[in-house]
């Protein structure tokens, strides 16, 4: 592990002590030999920050070294497919405390459900005008909420609308919806979700022959009526959607886009 920019042995690392911190926790993806979004979650976590008001560690704005230490983690640890690099901050407005740990897949490619998940609407509205919507931390807690629901049930994931009653995100993911060969996927303007994987698959989308369409009035019977549903976030990888509530989706495009995205990321190491 790496702790304020130190690597350590689990067992020698002592818990840090801070008054009330704000915790981020941000997962990256690595694979193909490399950590091919590494540098943009950084600029994203530093984002964050900044908004917070909180300090960014000296070790953020050196990205090549932050980078250099979580490759000697990963070869230390002998973790040489794919996995995740997951950093944990603790911030406060003087200082910032970070740890990053990392974990080992044994596939090679970027993580993909091999069966359909299964969702349902969210009961708790999203305000798409607050300046903090678009960020992991903001939605953390009513992510979690909605996560402990699902357990109750056959349901995997979640819908969440905004107070239109417009399509926004999945539980920490970005949702496309696919009708013919265009994808609609929520507009920023919505609210929804943005993580560094977003743009990167309407890009590839896009390339594979797609129209994709950033849309802020994609409604919850509008969603029913596709023909197909993917959720997709760097933290958990490709999801297929089989179904909402008695609703059945195709599986058709999903599966050429994530290859295509293996492609993208391979070529970015």
């Amino acid at each position: 592990m790496i702790a304020n920019g130190q690597i350590l042995k689990k067992e020698d690392f002592v818990p840090f002590a801070y008054n009330n911190p704000v915790v981020l926790t941000r997962k990256i993806w690595y694979g193909f030999g490399g950590i091919p979004l590494f540098s943009k979650n950084i600029e994203l976590i530093k984002t964050e920050l900044s908004l917070l008001k909180m300090a960014v560690p000296a070790l953020l704005n050196d990205v090549n070294e932050f980078f250099r230490l979580a490759k000697r983690m990963l070869n230390k640890s002998k973790f040489y497919r794919s996995g995740y690099v997951t950093i944990k901050l603790f911030a406060e407005v003087t200082k910032t405390d970070f740890v990053v740990e990392c974990n080992a897949f044994e596939e090679f490619e970027f993580p993909v459900s091999q069966q359909g998940i299964l969702l349902n609407f969210a009961e708790v509205p999203v305000f798409s005008g607050d300046p903090f919507v678009r960020f992991q931390f903001y939605n953390s807690l009513v992510w979690k909420m909605a996560e402990i629901a699902n357990l109750q049930s056959q349901v995997q994931n979640s819908v969440f609308l905004n107070e239109k009653g417009c399509v926004i995100h999945g539980i920490g993911a970005n949702i496309f919806a696919v009708k013919g060969r265009e994808i609609f996927t929520p507009s920023p303007e919505t609210g929804c979700y943005i993580d560094v994987l977003r743009n990167l698959v309407i890009e590839i989308a896009r390339k594979s022959g797609l129209k994709v369409r950033e849309t802020a009035t994609l409604r919850k019977e509008d969603l029913l009526e596709m023909d197909e549903i993917f959720l997709a976030s760097e933290a958990g990888g490709f999801q297929w959607v089989m179904g909402i509530g008695t609703k059945r989706f195709v599986q058709k495009f999903a599966g050429m886009i994530c290859e295509n995205l293996n492609t993208a990321l391979k070529e970015m190491v």
